[in-house]
């Protein structure tokens, strides 16, 4: 499965890539949106399995760019956004699933599993 994960957080994006690069998923990983969206202007990229992002970054939100990119790029097969906020979850479309922060890494791995038998 190909990911692209976006986080500010760059321990959170180091352990989740090698997590998924173990589990021998593609991994693409993005600091901000700004720099998500330079990639995809300069790579014209097909559009990955799945796009993991953050719920809070700073201008844009993570659902926000989600759907954005959805009409920007092709459709993406899944979108997971990652938030400790519980008040974020209301706020998620049926179409987009939520992992709470803080998850296991197992936690994780499971859901890509069941969305990619999905």
């Amino acid at each position: 499965m190909q990911v692209w994960v976006v986080d500010d957080e760059s321990g959170i994006l180091q352990v989740i890539e090698a997590v998924l690069l173990n589990a021998g998923h593609e991994v693409r990983t993005f600091s901000n949106v700004a720099s998500l969206d330079q990639m995809i202007a300069s790579d014209r990229p097909d559009a990955p399995d799945l796009l993991l992002i953050d719920a809070r970054l700073g201008g844009e939100s993570g659902l926000e760019t989600a759907e954005r990119l959805r009409r920007e790029v092709e459709s993406f097969s899944h979108v997971v956004i990652m938030s400790g906020d519980s008040e974020v979850a209301d706020t998620i479309p049926p179409t987009i699933k939520w992992l709470r922060k803080p998850f296991r890494l197992d936690q994780l791995l499971q859901l890509l599993d069941a969305l990619d038998s999905a």
